[in-house]
């Protein structure tokens, strides 16, 4: 029987996925000293042999334990390889690496460039949830944070914006993807979208997932170019996004899918494909927490 262990830096009553779980481990920060120790505890204590990080920063931190032999015996996790992480943390190496590699993506610099012309998009270069991110004009960038190697800056491309939820097997390389049209966000998460299939932009995934060596499930944002109609590829994520339970809602279960490739079973039945577009919208669910009695540190 399968059960959860839901694990966060917050107390349970603060955590609603801790509802949802049948066990809850509150822990330090994943780039404390003292995160490992804890997982490793965790483990032991409720038998845990899947370890789904759901975070960039956890990603990376997943797989360095397995690249390096330290997640406890018995453990597997659906980070993809440790390198294709760390590209998908840094925005300017990724875009790069696409660049280099043919797949098309807004021209991307680093912050501190002095000859940059024009408007543009500033964003961390390591960052999640599109936090700082904004359309500015060239003179108007903030000097002390925007124009430091901390921020990238990368040229504008116009709507739609598009997330792309796809998954590629570590085992085989089969590959599938769906496309969800953003069409109301909140905090970078999609609230309302249209979830569809597009052979053009599955296929740009497809090249992206090869290029940075993703496998498991990921998702991608792509918008148009303001020259034309191409499609760019504007951010990478090494895991499913906050909004991809939308494709699942429509029939393509990533999560699912995720999880059978990561314990050695078939994907495809979690991924059959749309028979046709889908529209989805997400709303809030209140939970009732009770404080956790005593939180494994």
């Amino acid at each position: 029987m399968l059960s959860i262990v839901a694990a966060d830096t917050h107390p349970r009553e603060l955590v609603a996925a801790a509802a949802d779980a049948d066990a809850f481990v509150r822990v330090p920060p994943v780039l404390d000293s003292l995160f490992p120790q804890s997982f490793r505890r965790a483990a032991a204590r409720f038998g845990v042999d899947t370890w789904v990080p759901v975070h960039d920063l956890e990603v990376i931190a997943a797989a360095e334990a397995r690249d390096g032999d330290r997640l406890p015996v018995g453990v597997v996790t659906t980070a993809p390889a440790l390198e294709a992480a760390r590209l998908c943390w840094d925005k300017l190496l990724i875009a790069e690496a696409l660049a280099d590699a043919g797949v098309p993506t807004p021209k991307t610099e680093r912050g501190d460039t002095v000859h940059w012309r024009g408007g543009c998009m500033v964003k961390p270069r390591n960052g999640v949830g599109s936090r700082a991110v904004r359309l500015v004009d060239d003179a108007s960038r903030r000097t002390d944070e925007e124009r430091s190697e901390a921020f990238v800056v990368q040229e504008p491309c116009v709507g739609p914006e598009v997330t792309v939820d796809a998954f590629r097997s570590a085992h085989d390389g089969w590959f599938a993807a769906t496309c969800r049209e953003r069409l109301d966000v909140r905090a970078g998460v999609a609230t309302r979208c249209r979830v569809y299939s597009d052979e053009r932009l599955s296929q740009l995934a497809a090249d992206v997932a090869e290029v940075v060596g993703l496998t498991g499930s990921f998702c991608l944002q792509a918008m148009r170019a303001i020259d034309g109609d191409r499609w760019l590829i504007t951010d990478v994520n090494p895991r499913p996004g906050g909004a991809t339970r939308m494709s699942v809602a429509a029939g393509m279960d990533y999560h699912a899918a995720m999880l059978a490739d990561a314990w050695g079973d078939d994907p495809r039945p979690f991924l059959p494909g749309l028979a046709a577009e889908r529209w989805v919208a997400r709303g809030y669910v209140e939970r009732l927490l009770e404080p956790e009695a005593s939180p494994c540190r």
